[in-house]
């Protein structure tokens, strides 16, 4: 996010970075002004479990309370957008393929646990499917890696639906979830049983996506559907294989944490592996599997019956988001930025302090309110996080600890426009890779 940090990581080996993660926290009798200021803040601020750490780019953690586990709420994206990172890369795409037999007007769907197809992407699947000269099938079939939620990003369009829920039964190999999608892909293609509201939102869909532009209309129709193990087509005669792609992985994080989307960072967190696997790779790359004993779920929000919050210490975010911002610079010419919401500048955004200085996640539950990310100042990257926790945890109490961190560095505006999220792109079109030629039906122009 500035020149200081952009020299400093070309300077440093593997071996350093791999020291950020264990820089201890200063124990309380080294406390910093900054962090004495603090201290008295958050002691009028009330009962209940309360923290407080910062950095300064590759110094040591300090804070109040730095290394006792607090509940993340929300701030937990940012750790399920870390690991998404490293294991992706900001870049990558998830592919699918769709394999099609002209003669039995089969088709088949191989996943690639992509957790973010979603209804614009059905409707783009449809319309080039229709493209291609395809209109009816006797079957549709699913593998187990097949992942669909046709909602998951609707509540930024009907807020009023939006549902909380942890890892979601809309895809094919979680619980009931096989049922769901079959029933899923039926509904779907089979288009002249739309009723006049799905018509109406491909409609909308269409009109809010100027380009890979959908036909004006879909005619589908199929038989049968099924969520099998493997893939039916494979091997036979006269099979056409096509792709299709998702956004980037940076586009879909950014979306997320801007907004704050639940089942968006629970579809990704569990196509990662979920609460063990996101266990393994905290301890396999930084060391750190017994921190997140407690994490169990990529958007923060408690498990139930009985409750379980996900909770971490402050010392352990504030490490984990300053290595998702230097792993971003060091290997991809990026930045928080480019993943992580800026305050007050993109729009939607869950905080504003004014500055323009701040990249930062909210946290919020009932009796929690939470805020950490990174300062652009003139000494560099100051990474912090502020969890609250009691009846008088407000927003008001997070501004009251902001401003001691505000008043003890000189902010930077950061130079950037705010995110606009397009749903679809051009590489995200069916594309034969492989097999038999389709016939390609006429592309319809858009018009007005």
């Amino acid at each position: 996010m500035n020149s200081i940090r952009t020299i400093a990581v070309a300077m440093l080996s593997a071996a350093v970075l791999m020291s950020l993660m264990s820089s201890p926290a200063m124990a309380d009798g080294e406390d910093s002004k900054l962090t004495s200021n603090v201290r008295k803040t958050i002691k009028r601020l009330g009962s209940g479990q309360k923290a407080f750490c910062y950095v300064v780019e590759d110094g040591s953690v300090q804070g109040v309370n730095p290394d006792q586990p607090v509940k993340i709420a929300s701030v937990m994206k940012v750790l399920t957008t870390l690991w998404a990172v490293d294991r992706h890369g900001p870049n990558f795409r998830y592919t699918t393929k769709i394999y099609y037999q002209a003669s039995n007007k089969e088709l088949h769907i191989e996943g690639s646990n992509d957790p973010f197809f979603d209804r614009d992407r059905l409707y783009l699947l449809l319309s080039d499917l229709n493209r291609a000269g395809i209109k009816s099938l006797n079957r549709v079939t699913a593998d187990r890696k097949f992942l669909m939620n046709m909602d998951l990003f609707e509540h930024i369009y009907n807020p009023g639906r939006m549902r909380e829920y942890v890892y979601t039964e809309a895809h094919a190999d979680a619980p009931l979830g096989g049922v769901k999608v079959k029933q899923g892909l039926m509904n779907a293609f089979n288009t002249s049983q739309w009723w006049s509201a799905k018509k109406g939102r491909y409609a909308k869909t269409r009109a809010r996506n100027q380009t890979p532009s959908l036909l004006p209309s879909v005619t589908m129709s199929v038989e049968a559907t099924d969520i099998v193990e493997g893939n039916p087509l494979s091997g036979k005669p006269g099979v056409t294989v096509f792709e299709i792609k998702s956004l980037q992985m940076k586009n879909y994080l950014k979306k997320m944490n801007i907004h704050s989307m639940n089942p968006v960072a629970d579809e990704l967190f569990y196509s990662m592996g979920g609460r063990q696997g996101f266990r393994n790779y905290l301890q396999a790359t930084y060391g750190m599997g017994p921190d997140a004993v407690d994490i169990n779920t990529g958007s923060g929000l408690p498990l139930h019956n009985p409750r379980n919050d996900t909770s971490i210490s402050c010392s352990s975010v504030v490490r984990l988001i300053r290595r998702l911002d230097w792993n971003l610079e060091q290997k991809y010419g990026m930045d928080m930025t480019d993943v992580v919401m800026i305050a007050g500048t993109d729009a939607g955004a869950t905080f504003n302090d004014g500055s323009g200085a701040l990249v930062v996640k909210t946290g919020t539950l009932n009796n929690v309110k939470n805020l950490a990310g990174a300062a652009n100042t003139s000494d560099g990257e100051v990474y912090f996080g502020i969890f609250l926790e009691g009846r008088n945890a407000n927003l008001g109490g997070v501004q009251q600890v902001l401003a001691n961190v505000k008043a003890s560095f000189s902010l930077r505006r950061i130079s950037k426009s705010s995110f606009a999220f397009d749903p679809l792109e051009p590489e995200m079109t069916l594309k034969a890779v492989s097999g038999a030629p389709v016939p390609a039906a006429p592309v319809a122009i858009r018009r007005g």
